[in-house]
């Protein structure tokens, strides 16, 4: 009968420890725990003080007491209450860090522990409540720049979380990535709950100024001596020359390649325009199926499988190559409607002279090493 006593006593203690576990209490008299590093108090102490301040809803005074208890004390109670202060003042980002890291730290406990098992399945429960009111965008970086620097809503991205999921409030989301000597990205997107956003970054070096060329010393002028000057004898002035009759001026030669110059150099910018224009689709469409390729194999996860580095790696290369195509289409678009503009300003001018004046273009073609090269040349009428 004793035994039968002591086996229930026994089974309603550890029932109560595992309770208390996942509702935190202090599981030890004051005395017994070590001291804190800042204030003396003992962690039961702290415990206790940040709990009184949670029930009382004073959230933002729990705060800084559960996060100290949970890097001193490396407990998965406090982080737990760490992360449910963090979701009652609205950071939800930070409150879904920390409950991630609640269940990893209470999972690998509970494995030798099997107390903090109520904090792992609670802390779980209450991180797929917080996956659905947070959205998350994923960074992938070409190359890795010394001194880089991203940053998400103001908020600084720390390397180790490049092509990993980064929490973030739903709505506008401002991208901002900078690193000496490159040009700085800066983007906005619009994330939704429960949603993940992929994003490239890819930096372009800034163009280097040439060096100057080094001064050179100034050579010391030598100053001759002067030369005796002879004396020349008096003579009688020249006879006033006749005047001559001036020389008619000479007629202009016609232009044999009329004005049409500017016409054909708009036509060939705009036949450039269409086919840059057709390469950026082709390479926007490649950069898209690689993405696909990866999504479909990896899901929303960052891909682990190295495998798909090379896929990565291409598809960034692809999209900088259809964003570099589509501003060549756009450059010579602009150049061929200029072009053609003024043909045809200058044709309504002077339709009778279409070659005379500025304005007038040429188009020619040079044979270089390796294949040839076609140039335009004009002088613009202003």
């Amino acid at each position: 009968m004793k035994r039968r006593v002591w086996a229930i006593v026994g089974l309603v203690a550890t029932t109560a420890l595992q309770v208390a576990e996942a509702q935190p209490a202090p599981t030890a008299a004051p005395s017994h725990q070590p001291k804190s590093t800042e204030t003396g108090a003992s962690a039961d102490e702290v415990y206790l003080t940040a709990q009184e301040h949670y029930r009382a809803q004073r959230y933002t005074e729990a705060l800084p007491l559960f996060r100290k208890l949970a890097r001193e004390q490396h407990s998965p109670n406090a982080r737990l209450y760490l992360a449910r202060s963090l979701r009652q003042v609205g950071r939800l980002p930070e409150a879904h860090d920390e409950m991630k890291e609640t269940v990893r730290a209470a999972a690998a406990r509970a494995k030798t522990e099997s107390r903090f098992a109520a904090t792992r399945d609670a802390a779980r429960r209450e991180l797929a409540e917080l996956e659905a009111r947070v959205g998350f965008v994923t960074l992938y970086l070409a190359g890795s720049p010394r001194a880089l620097v991203v940053e998400l809503n103001g908020v600084p991205v720390p390397p180790n979380r490049f092509s990993a999921q980064t929490a973030v409030l739903p709505g506008t989301v401002r991208i901002r990535a900078d690193a000496p000597g490159f040009v700085g990205y800066r983007r906005k997107i619009s994330v939704a709950a429960g949603t993940t956003q992929s994003i490239a970054i890819a930096l372009t070096p800034m163009a280097k100024p040439p060096a100057p060329a080094p001064a050179l010393a100034p050579a010391p002028t030598v100053v001759p001596a002067p030369l005796p000057q002879p004396v020349e004898p008096p003579t009688s002035p020249p006879p006033t020359p006749l005047p001559t009759r001036p020389a008619e001026p000479a007629e202009p030669e016609p232009d044999p390649g009329g004005g049409n110059g500017m016409l054909v150099g708009g036509v060939v910018a705009i036949g450039l325009a269409a086919l840059a224009g057709i390469g950026a689709g082709v390479t926007r469409k490649m950069a898209g199926d690689r993405y696909d390729e990866i999504v479909e194999a990896c899901g929303d996860q960052p891909c682990a499988d190295p495998s798909y580095d090379e896929d990565i790696d291409s598809g960034e290369a692809l999209d900088i190559a259809s964003h570099a195509s589509l501003g060549v289409a756009g450059l010579a678009l602009l150049t061929g409607g200029v072009l053609i503009t003024i043909h045809f300003a200058r044709s309504d001018d002077d339709p009778s002279s279409p070659s005379a004046g500025p304005g007038h273009g040429t188009l020619q073609a040079i044979t270089i090493p390796g294949g040839a090269a076609l140039s335009y040349g004009m002088a613009l009428p202003f």
